[in-house]
């Protein structure tokens, strides 16, 4: 069970000017917190040696262009179990996405994918402890308000990471969509059928800024519910 001061601290407002920022797809932005960041969090309020985590599995994933068969995208997917002591486990998946591009160190880009998605899943375990370990940065209307107070001030504080391999964001999402139907247990039929009702193409077809939309709807739906 976490001491009095432990749950003071994690109920502190995020200090934003740890929150990073990425462009995303359709010309939005992503804010997350760094995998370093979130685990000097973690020592600080719950103290070195009294949280661990296991890999439980890390699977690398092709997908598929459903008209051709082509790879068009793959992605590496993680999952990990998170242990604080006194309080109850927690396990979570997390993705990272590959290039495939020959010639370009495909060795280093496994390595990162498969680091990455481990990374993922434990900053998804985390996120449970509320606010100071990343849980606001699920929340749109947060950021949005963060964001908005940040433009008022005149001052901006998020620092915005330039994304490597921007040319492999449809592929991404692609990979992303997959990966949380099968979380999901819907069939890429059922999500394709979907996508056709909601924004007249398939999966494949979809706009970045459609994509990023049935990710959400992905995100927020649990198994038994339909999406949208």
């Amino acid at each position: 069970m976490l001491h009095k001061d432990q749950i003071e601290a994690l109920r502190q407002p995020l200090d934003w000017s740890r929150v990073k920022e990425r462009p995303g797809p359709g010309g939005t932005r992503l804010s997350y917190l760094e995998g370093y960041d979130v685990i000097d969090k973690a020592n600080e309020i719950f103290l070195p040696g009294e949280w661990g985590h296991e890999t439980l599995e890390v699977q690398y994933h092709e997908v598929a262009d459903p008209s051709s068969g082509e790879v068009v995208g793959a992605f590496y997917s993680a999952r990990v179990r998170l242990e604080v002591r006194g309080c109850i486990p927690v396990t979570e998946e997390g993705v990272c996405p590959v290039e495939l591009i020959k010639g370009k160190g495909l060795v280093a880009e496994h390595d990162k994918g498969r680091k990455g998605a481990i990374t993922d899943a434990l900053k998804r375990c985390f996120r449970i402890y509320g606010e100071q370990l990343g849980n606001s940065l699920y929340d749109r209307a947060y950021i949005s308000e963060q964001r908005a107070a940040v433009r008022k001030a005149g001052n901006s504080r998020i620092e915005t990471v330039k994304p490597e391999h921007s040319s492999q964001t449809n592929a991404a999402q692609l990979a992303e969509i997959r990966e949380l139907a099968a979380r999901r247990k819907l069939s890429l039929q059922a999500i394709e059928k979907r996508c056709r009702e909601l924004y007249g193409a398939g999966v494949s077809g979809l706009s970045p800024e459609q994509a990023t939309d049935i990710i959400a709807k992905l995100r927020e739906t649990l198994p038994s519910t339909p999406v949208g």
